[in-house]
């Protein structure tokens, strides 16, 4: 997938190290995140396996029937924003391909912001809103469903798993009934 001359453990080890980027810093950085890799893998890889990996996330879409309607329906309710835990490039190619990417009054990753579940992830937005009138639809407990309960913002919990307390939608078209 990454177009680059590795064998599938090297593969393997930069997808998971990846995460724990994220885990383990507060921002998103090329530059950094390519010597981190490096650092702990103890190799010399150049930017180009950034890049690849970064193209190689921009052909993964999931489309569900019909998000372009409901995504039309929460828009006529609530300014819509995105924020992602990877590049703001990628997310708006992502999101324009699959023709949703119009509907949203920013995209926002994290190269220009904190990852999440950092409590500051969501200060770009709340600077403009109450939190009383926010709602983040999340598809990660750990990441947005626990930063939501941080900061006392309602939550919607896109998932197939089931959990008491916790507001959950099974797919993004049953936002329809809760919104």
């Amino acid at each position: 997938m990454l177009k680059y001359n590795l064998d599938e453990k090297v593969t393997t080890q930069i997808y998971d190290l990846v995460d724990k980027y994220e885990i383990s810093h507060e921002k998103l950085d090329k530059e950094d995140l390519l010597n981190y890799i490096n650092r702990e893998l103890n190799l010399n890889l150049d930017m180009k396996i950034i890049d690849g990996y970064i193209k190689a996330l921009n052909t993964c879409i999931y489309k569900e029937d019909g998000i372009e309607e409901i995504i039309c329906y929460l828009k006529e309710k609530y300014d819509l924003y995105v924020v992602s835990n990877w590049f703001t490039s990628s997310q708006k190619e992502r999101l324009k391909k699959i023709g949703i990417a119009k509907y949203f009054k920013d995209i926002i990753g994290a190269d220009i912001n904190y990852f999440k579940p950092h409590i500051k992830s969501l200060d770009i937005i709340l600077k403009h809103y109450e939190k009383e009138n926010c709602i983040l639809i999340g598809d990660s407990y750990e990441k947005d469903i626990m930063l939501a309960k941080k900061l006392n913002i309602r939550a919607i919990w896109l998932t197939d798993e089931e959990m008491e307390n916790c507001e959950i939608v099974h797919k993004l078209s049953d936002l329809r009934k809760v919104l």
